[in-house]
């Protein structure tokens, strides 16, 4: 029983360590990208130009804006971190049981 555990845990592990080492990334990426004001290196479809030009001078949104790609790989990310840490739970809940 504990070996299922164990694996379940090393797996959630893993998958929190992927999900917080892209998150710091794609930070660290969008923080550069907004210091260089320039809104054709974001990954935005040319037709958001307009509106990512709009909140150049505002963090949060121009932050929104930024890398979609990379920021829905960050999401799939979470949720599959979340998926793990729940498994791990019910497996912690089963061999306690």
């Amino acid at each position: 029983m504990s070996k299922s555990f164990k694996e379940s845990h090393w797996i959630r592990s893993e998958s929190m360590n992927r999900y917080n080492q892209h998150k710091t990334t794609l930070t660290q990426q969008k923080e550069k990208l907004f210091k260089e004001k320039n809104v054709a290196k974001w990954g935005i479809p040319v037709e958001d130009t307009r509106r990512a030009v709009d909140v150049i001078n505002d963090a949060e949104l121009a932050f929104a804006m930024m890398l979609p790609a990379e920021t829905k790989k960050a999401e799939y990310l979470s949720e599959e971190a979340a998926f793990f840490t729940n498994q791990c739970y019910k497996e912690a809940r089963r061999v306690v049981m």
